[in-house]
């Protein structure tokens, strides 16, 4: 808001405004008079513009421009900079799916290198082995285990277990 800039674009649009050119001519006396302060005014974030001029209307205006000008370049500044971030984003975005796409890629890639699995024999792998037995029931006592005879159908039940 100090910056000689800012005074510069608000003095010629009061002058444009105002309809008094020669405000311009005498821009470099104009900005000497101008000035801002910051900080604690009031106890808040607040600026103060001074602004001196040949009369009260054209110093106000010229506050007022500038304050004006200020926010527009604020303004404009926060919007170059959120479509800055936004494009960085999309580009992030992109890049991210296709790093994902290629990963899926790979995974599916790996997965066709292994061995199918048979599921048959994964399970029988797994699976206790009940050779020494031939049936199992439950009954109101409990568990009944018959133990192969060996020889044709004969089971005889194994107490051993009860």
């Amino acid at each position: 808001m100090k910056g000689k800039g800012v005074f510069l674009q608000a003095l010629a649009n009061v002058a444009q405004q105002l309809g008094k050119p020669e405000l311009v001519a005498e821009r470099d006396r104009l900005f000497g008079l101008y000035d801002v302060v910051t900080g604690d005014v009031d106890k808040s974030s607040a600026a103060e513009i001074r602004a001196r001029a040949y009369d009260p209307d054209t110093a106000a205006a010229l506050a007022n421009e500038i304050v004006k000008v200020y926010d527009d370049i604020r303004q404009k500044g926060a919007t170059d900079s959120i479509q800055k971030a936004s494009s960085y984003l999309d580009r992030q975005t992109e890049a991210s799916a296709k790093d994902l796409k290629t990963a899926e890629q790979q995974l599916q890639a790996y997965r066709a290198t292994l061995p199918s699995p048979d599921l048959v024999a994964s399970v029988q792998a797994r699976a206790p082995t009940f050779s020494s037995f031939r049936a199992m029931s439950i009954s109101r006592s409990g568990p009944c285990f018959f133990k192969s005879g060996g020889q044709g159908d004969e089971a005889s039940l194994d107490t051993s277990l009860l």
